[in-house]
C-alpha cells in the first residue's frame, strides 16, 4: 500500500473459466461479413461516442456525429476532438481488415490500431511498452486500488502478447475468441496508454470479418464495466470480464 492507495500487482498466470466462455458463446452464430460492416458504418458515431465517453470525453452523440460529418464542433478542448478523430481513424481501419479477408490477432494488427487511437494521447504510439525510449510502469486505477501491469520491457511483453494470443486460438468460437483476447490485452496492458480501446477494436475486427456483429459497449453499462475491471485486476481472473463483453453481444436489429 501506497500512500493509503491499495496496490495490486499482475499475477505471472492469469485465470480463465473455458467452459464458462465456452457456454456463453454456444448460441451466436454468424449473420455474415456485409451485414456485419453494413450495421457497423451506420452505428459509427454512436460505437466512437461510447468509446470516447468511456474515457471521460465530453462529446455528446449529436456533437460526435457533427464532427465525423465534417462539421465544427464550439466548447471543447482540442484534445477531446482529437480523441473522437482518432476513435473513427481507428474504427475505419477495423472496417477495412473485415472486408480484407478472415482477421486474427497480430501484434501488427493490435500496434497500428493502438497508433490510431492514441495518436495525440502519448509520445510513441503504437509502441510495446520496453520497446520505445519513455519509461516508467504501467498503472491503473480500479476504482480506488492502483493496479500494476507487468514491467516495461517490450521482451516480455512480446513473449506475453503471444502466449495470450496462443490461448485465445485454443477457443472454437470467433465471439470466444475476440472477448478473451480483450481480457488478456486489457489486463496486461501492452501499451503506455489506449489498452482496452485497442483490445475491443482488435476484437470487433476479428468478429466482423468473420461475420459477426461488433460488440459495442454502451456509456450506459459504464458502471458495470468498471467494476467488471476492477475484479479482474483485484484477482486475476478475466472470466468476468470476458463474460461481459460476450453479455453485450447483439445481432437482433435488421
Amino acid at each position: 500500500m501506497m500512500s493509503g492507495i491499495p496496490v495490486v500487482h499482475a499475477v505471472d498466470d492469469p485465470q480463465l473459466d473455458k467452459d464458462l466462455i465456452t457456454s456463453a458463446c454456444e448460441s451466436i452464430v454468424a449473420r455474415g461479413v456485409e451485414r456485419a460492416v453494413a450495421r457497423w458504418r451506420e452505428r459509427l458515431a454512436n460505437l466512437v461516442w461510447n468509446d470516447a465517453a468511456l474515457e471521460g470525453n465530453t462529446f455528446t452523440l449529436p456533437e460526435v456525429a457533427t464532427l465525423l460529418d465534417g462539421g465544427a464542433v464550439r466548447s471543447h478542448s482540442a484534445m477531446d476532438a482529437e480523441q473522437v478523430l482518432d476513435l473513427s481513424a481507428a474504427a475505419n481501419e477495423v472496417l477495412e481488415r473485415s472486408l480484407s479477408g478472415v482477421t486474427e490477432v497480430s501484434i501488427e494488427l493490435s500496434n497500428e490500431l493502438n497508433a490510431l487511437i492514441t495518436a495525440h494521447e502519448v509520445m510513441e504510439p503504437g509502441i510495446i511498452r520496453g520497446d520505445g525510449t519513455v519509461g516508467g510502469e504501467a498503472a491503473v486505477n480500479a476504482m480506488g486500488t492502483k493496479f500494476i501491469a507487468p514491467a516495461s520491457d517490450g521482451n516480455l511483453l512480446r513473449r506475453l502478447f503471444e502466449q495470450d494470443r496462443q490461448e485465445c486460438e485454443m477457443f472454437d468460437h470467433p465471439v470466444a475468441q475476440g472477448a478473451v483476447w480483450a481480457a488478456f490485452a486489457a489486463y496486461h496492458q501492452f501499451y503506455s496508454n489506449g489498452n482496452k480501446r485497442t483490445a475491443r477494436y482488435v476484437m470487433n475486427a476479428v468478429l466482423m470479418s468473420q461475420g459477426f456483429d461488433a460488440i459495442s459497449t454502451p456509456v450506459s453499462q459504464r458502471d458495470r464495466y468498471n467494476v467488471t475491471l476492477r475484479d479482474m485486476y483485484l484477482s486475476g481472473d478475466l472470466t468476468g470480464y470476458a463474460l461481459f463483453l460476450v453479455s453485450l453481444y447483439d445481432d437482433s436489429h435488421a
